[in-house]
């Protein structure tokens, strides 16, 4: 895996340089693992994603 593989890609990241991309993947590999345990069952793994997704894109980017 290197650091680009992740949910954000430059088609949604406009503006983005490859390697603040490759920081916001990172991130959610890292946090991946203890979102998914804590998530509530009744979401599925895509669910959990766009939400970390949300969660990473509010408090690196203010969006």
């Amino acid at each position: 895996m290197t650091d680009s593989d992740g949910p954000f890609d430059a088609d949604d990241t406009d503006g983005l340089s490859a390697n603040e991309i490759a920081s916001l993947n990172a991130e959610f590999r890292r946090l991946w693992p203890q979102w998914r345990i804590r998530a509530p069952k009744r979401l599925n793994d895509e669910q959990v994603v766009r939400t970390l997704c949300h969660h990473i894109t509010r408090k690196y980017l203010g969006g």
